[in-house]
């Protein structure tokens, strides 16, 4: 199939109507990806592999009461910490473009928090969590009980069954060394 044949847009509206959230895609042509890519679905790939590192932030927010994210910053710029006070519910996307994300409370199963800085949660991480998401490879993902459905830094990620070395339900950090996620459990 054709890249120019593919709807990304419309495949990606699809497949939140029915309560999966995609967050990027994997493999196909480079005209592939860059269809992709335009649709908010960066490319991306597991901790370690040899494919191509995502090129792009995250897809912005879907369609919510929220406003639209502010303007990309010039490289190496950052806007000050988005703080949240309350659970990230399912379905519930959060986006700190430009800065580090603090939660003080749980990421529920089926929520997304992004942060293009470091991501900090001050409870449960049970949903999918997303730092570096302006390929910043020194980014971070704390979280004072770590249980997540995906981690990602920078493109790199690992679902949960892949984190049979993370301390799982535990104080954990999570940063990159190279191309290979680290799991540190905290304190």
């Amino acid at each position: 199939m054709a890249p120019h044949e593919v709807d990304f847009a419309t495949l990606a509206a699809e497949l939140r109507r029915i309560e999966i959230m995609p967050i990027g895609t994997v493999g196909g042509s480079p005209e592939m990806k860059a269809a992709a890519q335009s649709a908010g679905l960066p490319p991306l790939r597991a901790a370690g592999a040899q494919e191509e590192v995502a090129l792009a932030p995250p897809p912005p927010p879907a369609a919510s009461s929220e406003p639209p994210p502010a303007p990309p910053l010039p490289p190496g710029s950052m806007r000050p910490t988005v703080i949240v006070d309350h659970a990230v519910r399912a379905g519930q996307r959060i986006w700190a473009q430009g800065a580090d994300l603090i939660i003080n409370g749980t990421v529920n199963p089926g929520g997304e928090v992004i942060a293009d800085g470091n991501l900090h949660v001050y409870g449960a991480l049970r949903g999918r969590a997303i730092a570096g998401g302006a390929d910043n490879m020194e980014a971070r993902v704390f979280a004072l009980n770590f249980d997540p459905e995906l981690v990602s830094i920078a493109g790199y990620y690992a679902v949960r069954e892949g984190l049979t070395d993370a301390p799982i339900g535990k104080p954990a950090q999570v940063r990159l060394i190279g191309e290979n996620m680290r799991f540190d459990r905290l304190g």
